[in-house]
């Protein structure tokens, strides 16, 4: 299966601001920028993308419908999830917008519909289980967002695919040794967490805007850097999955829509990368045997 990847668009129409992350985020063509992602070769060649959350910047209702839309408009299966950026206001959520579109293609956790039964069928015949994690408002007390989790196929013991905006592993230990800015994982972000996992699993994640990959045990974690900001990243993520042996193949492939280059990009990876499970280990493993 081959899943084309979208972080951390935050279109903004109508609104400017001067905002700096690791760079400046360019939010006034960031809607440009989209259409330009979604028809790149990685993403518009893809089985299904994946558009991981902060949609829009600003929360407002134009600028997550024009997203919708946009998505819509491109056609292909797509999982299209809500971040933290994208629940500022109450009356506005992601599910509701979906809903109201009626795109057949486009599946979000919450708002479910017939996009199940395309998808389900895709990652079935692909040998995959699919989860995902979409930040759904504010939490009343405690961490800040609530998060809620839904499965779109579940495997007994097979491997799994989980869409999420807030990273599942926290990684800001390594982020302070490359000096980079860290914005939280769903442990420290989210009132919900996730359960450990018991077969590999494979994260996609945004939200830091920088691009690590980062493995625990089971787990192998892709965190894709933004759209909206230097290197203005797309991704494909080839999962195969051989059923016979039980063995998993994942292939990591990142680009740039084009943009202002810099100095220092927010990149702890190479742009391709290739990971490895196989049955009986209890770790994944990176191309050349070494411990990730």
């Amino acid at each position: 299966m081959r899943i084309g990847v979208i972080a951390d668009p935050h279109v903004a129409l109508g609104r400017r601001e001067e905002i700096v992350w690791h760079h400046r985020l360019h939010l006034d063509d960031a809607h440009a920028r989209l259409a330009a992602a979604l028809a790149h070769p990685l993403v518009a060649g893809s089985d299904v993308v994946a558009v991981l959350g902060d949609l829009s910047h600003f929360g407002d209702a134009a600028s997550v419908a024009h997203v919708v839309d946009a998505v819509a408009a491109a056609g292909g299966p797509t999982v299209l999830l809500a971040g933290n950026h994208d629940v500022f206001e109450a009356e506005v959520r992601l599910a509701t917008l979906v809903s109201a579109a009626g795109a057949p293609a486009i599946w979000n956790p919450i708002a479910g519909g017939d996009a199940d039964r395309h998808l389900s069928s895709l990652f079935t015949g692909a040998g995959l289980g699919a989860r995902a994690w979409e930040v759904v408002g504010r939490a009343p007390g405690g961490r800040p967002f609530a998060a809620a989790c839904a499965d779109l196929v579940t495997v007994d013991d097979g491997p799994v695919v989980t869409f999420t905006h807030f990273p599942v592993l926290d990684i800001g230990e390594r982020c302070d040794r490359h000096g980079l800015r860290y914005a939280g994982s769903l442990e420290t972000l989210a009132d919900h967490q996730p359960p450990p996992a018991a077969r590999p699993e494979v994260v996609l994640a945004g939200h830091l805007h920088l691009r690590s990959h980062d493995i625990r045990g089971h787990l192998l974690q892709l965190c894709f850097a933004s759209l909206v900001e230097a290197p203005f990243e797309i991704g494909c993520v080839v999962v195969d999955h051989d059923v016979a042996s039980g063995s998993v193949a994942v292939e990591v492939v990142c680009d740039t829509v084009g943009g202002p280059v810099v100095d220092d990009p927010p990149l702890l990876e190479a742009d391709r990368v290739r990971f490895v499970w196989e049955p009986g280990r209890d770790s994944w493993l990176r191309p050349a045997g070494e411990p990730g």
